[in-house]
């Protein structure tokens, strides 16, 4: 559902070696990924390069969806420890490793546990920046997300994202940092107005 990714531009990006690479792509090529999927990634690593995030974001992006059941309650933390292993299998530093596995069970919540955590924001703003996507774009998600739920009765969905997006909309602001705050709050709430109408218009 979403455009062909240039794998050799991603394996430029990737800075270890090709075994690691080639499971990552076959990770997030797996057939239950309408949206997680590595597309998504490459969007996310953009956003962060954009954002100016550093080799442990950078590493966090790819890793951060990289265990990703839609039926479990722990894909993060899954995703945290495969991350963990492949780093130390590559010869990374364990405070890198520590620092990238932090940030990505920061995803679990999309929150940031300290004000001041530079890069948390810039994970988090480039894993929802698709919140601030056009109309068009942002319905293409909805329906991707959808799919991935798809063992999920009609009534259960609208219950389960009606209470994720009500809680996007309660929070003082989405996006963390001012960059992306300025460019895409106000269309990301606006997106998610528009889809709960739609929700509870079924």
């Amino acid at each position: 559902m979403t455009a062909p990714v240039d794998l050799d531009r991603m394996r430029t990006r990737w800075p270890g070696g090709d075994a690691a690479f080639a499971d990552l792509v076959t990770r997030y090529s797996e057939p239950h990924r309408s949206y997680h999927d590595l597309a998504h990634i490459e969007r996310v690593l953009d956003t962060i390069d954009e954002l100016g995030g550093g080799q442990a974001v950078s590493f966090a992006g790819w890793f951060h969806d990289v265990i990703y059941d839609p039926r479990g309650s722990d894909n993060e933390a899954a995703s945290a420890d495969y991350a963990a292993a492949t780093l130390q299998r590559m010869g990374e530093p364990g405070e890198l490793i520590e620092e990238v596995s932090r940030l990505i069970r920061l995803t679990a919540t999309h929150q940031l546990d300290q004000a001041d955590d530079r890069s948390g924001a810039v994970l988090l703003d480039a894993d929802l920046a698709i919140l601030g996507a056009s109309p068009a774009r942002y319905r293409r998600y909805c329906e991707a997300v959808r799919v991935e739920y798809g063992w999920l009765a009609d009534d259960e969905w609208r219950t389960g994202r009606t209470a994720v997006l009500q809680g996007f909309l309660a929070r003082p602001r989405l996006f963390s940092t001012d960059v992306m705050k300025d460019r895409l709050e106000d269309k990301a709430r606006s997106n998610i107005a528009a889809e709960l109408v739609e929700l509870n218009q079924r």
